[in-house]
């Protein structure tokens, strides 16, 4: 969990006394401290890739073609679509890495899994300008009798957080699911907190997206939500390091709230 330090907390304080004293001397309506929390207006999971190769001595008399079964997605939907209670799982963000080891050829494989969530800023008052937005993404995912066990803290401390740049609509996208595949949602870091974060010793992570969300409010980008990616060039480093086994880094996600601090007009 992370947590604020009083330093931070003091530039914040600093920056609503600033907006005050410019709306005093401009001779405008005083300013009111303000927060609220936001429940997601939609959200996605798309079902990015799957990459494998082999290694070891291979030709096509040697080539172990039994193929490695991956788990993580399939869990993912089990449990999304289930209707026992103890199940909360809405959304997926993460990757997996599963090694099938033949007589002399191996296979390695990998997946990885994107989510996205959009937020209704329309509910702002008037005027309002953003002293601080943070976002809380909570975790309720526990994976059953899993065939292999999470990654290490290196290995799951990959998941980047950034503002989408094109429109998408919600769902669960893979193929062979009603709502289809689709690319990625494309992205551009959010500011100033992008990550990467760890996935493997939490359940609740706080993420400061002020700037992203000023600007937001302030029309100098769209709002087209956040989007949480497994860093590509990480992945495939631990990808191709793995010759044994394999491991999981999930990041399931019960729900998104962002909650934004504003000072208002009053």
């Amino acid at each position: 969990m992370q947590r604020l330090k009083p330093c931070l907390l003091s530039y914040y304080v600093l920056i609503f006394l600033l907006i005050t004293l410019v709306y005093g001397c401009a001779n405008l309506r005083p300013l009111n401290e303000q927060t609220l929390t936001l429940e997601a207006e939609k959200t996605a999971s798309i079902f990015i890739e799957n990459h494998h190769d082999t290694f070891g001595i291979c030709s096509p008399f040697h080539l172990d073609r039994r193929g490695t079964r991956l788990y993580l997605w399939d869990e993912f939907v089990r449990q999304h679509d289930s209707t026992r209670p103890d199940f909360d799982i809405n959304n997926l963000a993460g990757y997996e890495v599963a090694v099938t080891r033949g007589q002399s050829c191996h296979l390695r494989i990998f997946e990885t899994y994107q989510t996205a969530v959009k937020f209704d800023l329309s509910v702002f008052p008037p005027g309002a300008a953003v002293l601080f937005a943070e976002l809380n993404v909570y975790g309720d995912f526990g994976p059953f009798d899993p065939p292999r066990s999470r990654g290490s803290r290196e290995q799951c401390a990959v998941m980047l957080l950034g503002q989408a740049i094109e429109s998408w609509d919600a769902g669960i996208y893979r193929a062979g699911l009603p709502s289809g595949a689709r690319l990625p949602i494309s992205s551009t870091p959010s500011r100033p907190d992008s990550g990467p974060f760890d996935t493997s010793r939490s359940s609740w992570w706080q993420l400061d997206v002020t700037n992203t969300v000023s600007e937001w409010v302030r029309g100098v980008r769209s709002n087209y939500g956040f989007v949480i990616t497994p860093d590509n060039a990480r992945v495939l480093g631990f990808y191709n390091a793995t010759d044994e086994g394999g491991y999981f880094c999930d990041l399931g996600i019960s729900r998104f709230e962002l909650v934004v601090t504003l000072a208002v007009p009053s």
